[in-house]
């Protein structure tokens, strides 16, 4: 699945970020609470900004 929708990506079990067609970053959510995850997914979207 293909999103910008933080949330949506958070349902996942592995994200990868893309900045110009070139992974730049992946993160994944093991063991760790949807909510938690949720979180991160933030927190890395940040650091793009």
């Amino acid at each position: 699945m293909v999103t910008h929708d933080a949330f949506s990506a958070s349902f996942a079990s592995r994200i990868l970020f893309l900045t110009d067609g070139e992974i730049t970053k992946t993160i994944n959510r093991d063991n760790q609470p949807r909510e938690v995850f949720y979180q991160q997914v933030l927190s890395e979207l940040g650091n793009f900004n």
